[in-house]
């Protein structure tokens, strides 16, 4: 049984705001992530037909790479 990452589409939450803001980490993306900035990474792994399962971590970035800010 292998694992495949599915196509990922942002929930609209309102008109104006979605749950995936600026800057996101995808090929071809300019933005700079700079230092102090904060970020949700939200790995996934998933099973066509059977399911999948996604956790969140939240980061600083720091000067030299970046600090956790949740530990569970």
């Amino acid at each position: 049984m292998g694992f495949d990452y599915g196509l990922q589409v942002p929930t609209v939450v309102c008109q104006r705001f979605s749950v995936h803001e600026w800057p996101r980490l995808v090929p071809d993306e300019t933005a700079l992530i700079e230092e102090n900035m904060v970020l949700m990474v939200e790995p996934g792994s998933y099973v066509p037909g059977l399911g999948g399962i996604r956790t969140e971590f939240i980061l600083r970035v720091t000067r030299s790479g970046a600090e956790a800010l949740a530990t569970f």
